[in-house]
């Protein structure tokens, strides 16, 4: 489930893209060689990944988000 919530949640991280890049949140349990010396495909690639993870812990409970889009602004906004 982890890789095919990747196709969904990629296109999102896109449009979110600007306001990750100026936050840069620190991202618990994200391993530093997902961010890739920091650079902003790195930054994009960890913050995909923990929003991946959240989204498949999420489902796993039965707690499917309305949508993916509004997902990531909630945890955007929890950061």
């Amino acid at each position: 489930i982890h890789e095919l919530l990747h196709t969904a949640v990629h296109p999102a991280i896109e449009r979110f893209r600007d306001r990750i890049l100026e936050q840069q949140p620190h991202l618990p349990d994200i391993d530093p060689s997902y961010y890739l010396s920091g650079s902003e495909t790195g930054v994009l690639n960890a913050w995909e990944d923990y929003a991946v993870r959240q989204l498949t812990s999420h489902i796993l409970r039965n707690e499917s988000p309305e949508n993916i889009p509004a997902f990531l602004q909630d945890l955007l906004s929890a950061k």
